[in-house]
């Protein structure tokens, strides 16, 4: 919903909003001039300005326009520096788009990013493409010592393996796949991956995030297409992307979509984005 959108940018909105509204201003009224009533009016010398602000009050109103709209873009930048963009509405996952992303990170110069609650798809996509400079990713998450976590890996309709496969990855939640996979998918070889331990509680799992490289970069060369359906916390995520999908060891791999779940039913209708 566009409320929710807002809601959870609000600040950004807020930003962007008094930029338009310094705009539009200027171009409906003759602010230089109104200034310079305004000064007269009260007995005080426009003298007692700081030259730039004499220089632009006098140079009439859209050079007057573009000093005023730099110092306040600046200032937005400046307050922006290190600050971290998050979602910000309780229980929901909301969906901004990608240029919304590139937006707040290169109009707004906002360099660092909370994963938490961005929908799985976009975090993907987020993270694989570098857009921030950093991401925050242990809020609520709990960080399991390399060796002390069990992992399950189990093979589904693999002979033979088809060339696109689905990778089901479960940590926090279980998901069972048969059930919740888009029909038009069930009859491709299926690999789970689930961390075995207390459903509900998010940990960071280097034993899982292992387990799922060894797993992909172990595939068949016949495999070109991963589609991922995953219920995975935002630290996993983080290192899914990063250790598993970034550095390099399939090449033959033409094609990686991250499927979304429905909010409430929680199945994947086909909903996708493809990140490569």
């Amino acid at each position: 919903m566009i409320t929710n959108k807002v809601k959870d940018w609000l600040r950004e909105y807020l930003q962007t909003a008094i930029l338009l509204v310094i705009i539009i201003l200027n171009i409906c009224l003759n602010i230089p001039e109104i200034v310079k009533n305004a000064f007269v009016d009260a007995s005080v010398p426009i003298s007692d300005l700081q030259v730039l602000w004499r220089f632009a009050i006098g140079s009439g109103r859209w050079i007057f326009a573009l000093a005023v709209l730099g110092v306040a873009y600046l200032f937005i930048r400046k307050s922006n520096k290190d600050y971290v963009l998050k979602q910000n509405v309780s229980n929901k996952i909301v969906w901004h788009t990608y240029a919304g992303y590139k937006y707040c990170r290169y109009i707004l110069n906002i360099k660092t990013l909370s994963l938490t609650r961005v929908p799985i798809p976009m975090q993907f996509k987020l993270i694989w493409n570098n857009l921030f400079d950093s991401y925050e990713c242990l809020d609520g998450v709990t960080e399991k010592e390399l060796g002390t976590d069990t992992v399950k890996v189990e093979v589904f309709q693999d002979n033979p393996i088809t060339s696109t496969i689905n990778l089901v990855l479960a940590d926090t939640y279980p998901l069972d796949w048969r059930s919740k996979l888009p029909a038009s998918v069930l009859s491709l070889t299926t690999i789970a991956i689930d961390r075995v331990g207390d459903k509900g509680v998010r940990y960071y799992s280097p034993d899982y995030v292992a387990k799922i490289a060894s797993t992909v970069h172990e595939l068949p060369n016949n495999v070109v297409e991963i589609n991922i359906f995953a219920t995975i916390n935002a630290a996993n995520c983080y290192h899914i992307a990063k250790e598993v999908f970034m550095t390099g060891g399939r090449d033959n791999l033409k094609h990686l979509r991250i499927y979304e779940q429905t909010e409430g039913s929680w199945v994947f209708e086909g909903n996708h984005l493809q990140i490569y």
